[in-house]
């Protein structure tokens, strides 16, 4: 059974927060789709389900991640509750190596995926973060 991701996200189609959320394996999950897509001259899209769940402390919870190919900077939006992507294929692949996290990365480490000259700084700020069962070093006890 392959992992699911969770989208959450608080604002308009075009400005506010958003977070990506999963386990390290549904994140690398993530980053394999993005390359799978990149390599495949003939694939206009590349659409990844995500988890309904409570989005608490966001607005609302989205229920896919859609992924497209352009001559841009990667650009992301909120559309009919989809995230859309959209960036160069140098870009894109920029992108898919902020989904790498290694098995034993605590819950709630996380990447900000804004302020590089990848991405189009009139974008929405993206965050991408680890939920697992493996707590932060200074929090176990």
């Amino acid at each position: 059974m392959i992992e699911s991701i969770e989208i959450s996200f608080s604002g308009t189609n075009h400005a506010g927060e958003l977070d990506i959320s999963g386990s390290p394996q549904a994140l690398r999950g993530v980053s394999n789709s993005i390359l799978n897509f990149i390599h495949d001259k003939d694939q206009i899209i590349c659409v990844i389900e995500a988890a309904i769940v409570d989005p608490t402390p966001y607005d609302i919870c989205l229920n896919s991640l859609s992924i497209c190919k352009s001559n841009t900077l990667i650009k992301i939006s909120v559309l009919a509750n989809s995230l859309y992507i959209h960036g160069s294929l140098d870009n894109l692949d920029s992108l898919a190596n902020s989904f790498e996290f290694d098995d034993d990365t605590w819950s709630g480490y996380h990447h900000h995926v804004d302020g590089w000259d990848w991405i189009d700084p009139d974008t929405i700020p993206l965050v991408i973060a680890v939920k697992n069962s493996i707590k932060r070093p200074d929090m176990v006890s």
